[in-house]
């Protein structure tokens, strides 16, 4: 699905990606005026559900990487650099993934996986980085 997106500037490509309530038109203002001032063009899409993006929401997390691609695809970016907070850190994480080879940067904060329970076994069985911030996570909502 290609999701409704803001652009401001012209140059590398920056994507912004909102938290849980929020859109891309309301959210990072400051930093896209920033960074389209300095070179970028600031990519700010409205995740499934938000803003001036519909589609299936149930399970719409499972959808945050393909939303992501199709819509980079539409404006035909081949690489970005990308970034998020909260849920919009999750479908940057998701989308870093999945489609690594078309990631410069990845930046991420206040994301954690959304399904905790399917959460514990992937960072069980896969050990990766993020396992510590899981424990916590998992210490205050699992247990």
């Amino acid at each position: 699905m290609i999701l409704h997106t803001d652009i401001q500037g012209t140059g590398e490509p920056l994507v912004l990606i909102h938290s849980g309530g929020m859109t891309g038109g309301t959210e990072y203002t400051e930093q896209s005026d920033y960074f389209s001032k300095k070179g970028y063009m600031v990519i700010r899409p409205d995740l499934r559900g938000h803003g001036k993006s519909t589609g299936q929401i149930e399970n719409y997390t499972s959808h945050f990487a393909n939303d992501l691609l199709e819509t980079l695809e539409s404006l035909k970016v081949e690489q970005c650099h990308i970034a998020g907070v909260s849920l919009g850190g999750q479908a940057a994480l998701m989308y870093a993934k999945k489609h690594p080879e078309k990631v410069k940067s990845l930046t991420f904060s206040g994301s954690f996986r959304s399904n905790l329970t399917t959460g514990r076994k992937y960072y069980r069985r896969k050990q990766v980085a993020s396992k510590p911030i899981f424990l916590v996570m998992r210490r205050l909502f699992i247990l």
